[in-house]
């Protein structure tokens, strides 16, 4: 039984929504709808389907199908309908899609047809027919309010399986709790706490221009609201935002009944703290040190103070160099400074360290990965706390206090696996460098590339960037095909005239190699009459400064950090500041640092939400903060944003 709905009513269980955003929370959708989908049971009477035959019928699915053989066929086609529905209530929905498939709908009433079209959407979705699922609610035709509230909610749950959040924004936002039997089922604040998480997960791209474009007097608000919380640099801002619509919109639905998330960042007190920063400053990593010291020290004089309504005081910012003492040595001067949250350390050993600290008191934002994450985390959870530490603005969750944050290649890795199956990519040549960055990459590629029986997966080493031509040649089997010419000329004894062949069965080249040897791809293909493949890198490619580095990745695709593309007033401010260095990815990594260990107390408080950063769109995965990253394809030697899609 649900606690959603009232005792003696049974709900079947369904499938959750596969949104990423949504995973982690209990399944509105599925449950409102699950709630819809019952039969009469001892001590429990509801509502029977529309178009179902009369009570005195056997409700056993084989006699429902029996007495459908021998009935004329308006109500075998009722029969089997109503067979549909109690195999749906038993989770066999193979079965109950097999039987409608065969149901003659023209010899259905209307509100009959439109039980049947939209019992065949869940049927499809439920097996993993995603488009076919969307044909069949897009067919359904309602005959009351309650009709159209079950399409309503079908039609959103479809959208999202589609990842298309827009869509599922739009038509939650125009459900009215009051109408039909919504009210029974669903309350305000679960509708509410719906239509936010849906819109935390669309592009914010298309939040944005939505919030500039849409007039509905219910969803304009929304969005609005959605892409004030996304531009907010930090959480005070985020503050003002909220309140400032909220006495903008007092009589909406969002503002009488605050979404949980809101909630959240409503209740959490902004409170002055002080940040240990924990990085090599000197040594051998000094210079990637500084670079994030530059990034984290530019987004904290960003901070917006020019605001008349500004009130919230600045953290204190203390520098701990990692070159010159250990972390836990560094650690216990951070105790004795009273620091509320350490930010870094930079290295992987460095992480371990402070990790393997038995008492460990102050909430860490480390800045790289431990080897083992999965393992570490289950190990952090259960962390003996003192309870005489120092104050802190983040509370102890089931998360544990030691939170991970980097610029791991496995994270563009992923994107690119994401890419080129939304793509319809199916047979690929992965194209590695000899380093031990490329391997890792290729085991995420690898891990999260979603292959099936007629995908093709080859993989070629390129030592250097000299033996591109040749490593590609040989991948795409021209060398095999210059070998037959060969043997067909001495077997004849005269001269050939040919063309060498390449193997037609790739569709897609991934490069994980380095900027010098990323120059040299397009050109290897285009020798051996490839030109029309598509390629997708890693940020890698681009690492080299200079337009005519990226002349020679032309129309190559690139996964890329939002600091690398889009304008960022952070970035215009930190090049005024620093002129002679050149922005990077570790000053974004600096940048999203600070901005992260503004607002982890609201990732912790708040599963869903995300931060729109330098160096990705940010989300908390348990303790690790993860990144979607942007694409770009270069042309005329610029790097230019690709359409935002979610896959």
């Amino acid at each position: 039984m649900s606690s959603r709905f009232p005792m003696g009513v049974a709900t079947m269980n369904r499938r959750p929504l596969i949104s990423p955003s949504l995973m982690s929370i209990p399944n509105i959708l599925r449950s409102a709808l699950a709630s819809l989908l019952i039969l009469t049971s001892a001590g429990c009477q509801i509502t029977q389907p529309v178009g179902s035959p009369p009570a005195y019928v056997d409700g056993s699915v084989k006699a429902l199908l029996r007495q459908a053989a021998n009935a004329g066929p308006s109500q075998a086609a009722v029969l089997r309908l109503t067979a549909v529905q109690q195999l749906q209530d038993l989770g066999e929905a193979k079965r109950a899609y097999a039987i409608l498939t065969v149901i003659d709908t023209t010899l259905l009433k209307s509100p009959q047809r439109f039980d049947h079209h939209w019992r065949a959407a869940r049927a499809a979705l439920d097996l993993g027919a995603v488009d076919d699922a969307w044909r069949w609610i897009q067919a359904a035709r309602p005959t009351d309010a309650r009709q159209a509230y079950l399409r309503d909610l079908e039609t959103a749950q479809i959208a999202q399986a589609r990842n298309d959040y827009v869509v599922a924004a739009h038509v939650l936002m125009r459900i009215d709790i009051g109408r039909g039997a919504a009210a029974d089922e669903w309350t305000q604040q679960q509708l509410n706490d719906e239509i936010w998480n849906t819109l935390r997960g669309a592009p914010s791209s298309s939040v944005a221009a939505l919030a500039g474009t849409s007039t509905d007097p219910i969803a304009a608000p929304w969005w609005r609201l959605a892409a004030g919380i996304d531009r907010a640099f930090d959480l005070a801002e985020q503050r003002r935002v909220l309140d400032a619509w909220l006495s903008a919109h007092p009589d909406h639905p969002a503002s009488v009944t605050l979404p949980t998330g809101l909630t959240a960042l409503s209740q959490l007190t902004v409170e002055a703290s002080t940040i240990g920063l924990f990085l090599p400053l000197s040594g051998p990593l000094a210079g990637a040190g500084s670079a994030v010291r530059d990034g984290f020290l530019a987004a904290y004089y960003h901070n917006p103070e020019h605001h008349p309504e500004h009130t919230t005081a600045k953290p204190r910012v203390l520098l701990y160099d990692t070159g010159q003492a250990s972390p836990d040595a560094l650690y216990e001067q951070a105790l004795a400074d009273r620091v509320s949250l350490i930010v870094g350390p930079l290295s992987k050993s460095a992480v371990a360290t402070l990790h393997a600290l038995a008492f460990r008191q102050i909430p860490v934002l480390a800045l790289n990965y431990l080897p083992d994450t999965p393992a570490v985390l289950a190990e952090s959870d259960t962390i003996p706390r003192r309870p005489d530490g120092p104050p802190g603005t983040i509370a102890a969750s089931a998360n544990g206090d030691f939170f991970q944050f980097g610029l791991a290649i496995e994270d563009e890795a992923r994107a690119i696996a994401k890419r080129v199956a939304g793509d319809g990519a199916t047979r690929v040549l992965l194209l590695l460098s000899d380093a031990d960055w490329p391997e890792r990459a290729a085991e995420a590629f690898v891990a999260n590339w979603q292959a099936d029986e007629d995908s093709v997966l080859e993989t070629a080493y390129v030592d250097d960037v000299r033996s591109m031509t040749h490593v590609v040649g040989h991948a795409l089997h021209v060398d095999a095909s210059t070998t037959r010419m060969q043997t067909l000329a001495a077997a004849i004894e005269q001269p050939v005239e040919f063309i060498p062949r390449r193997r037609r069965d790739i569709d897609a080249v991934v490069a994980l190699v380095d900027a010098e040897q990323g120059g040299a791809v397009k050109p290897a293909l285009a020798y051996h009459f490839a030109s029309d493949i598509p390629v997708y890198a890693t940020s890698q490619v681009t690492s080299a400064p200079g337009s005519n580095r990226l002349g020679e990745l032309n129309l190559m695709r690139v996964c890329q950090l939002p600091w690398s593309v889009y304008p960022d007033q952070v970035k215009v401010e930190f090049a005024a500041a620093f002129a002679r260095q050149s922005p990077g990815p570790l000053h974004a990594l600096g940048v999203d640092a600070y901005r992260l260990a503004d607002r982890l107390a609201l990732f912790a408080a708040d599963p869903q939400a995300r931060l729109l950063g330098a160096t990705g769109i940010l989300t908390l995965d348990g303790s690790r903060v993860s990144r979607d990253l942007i694409w770009s394809v270069v042309r005329n030697g610029r790097l230019e944003p690709l359409p935002i899609v979610v896959y």
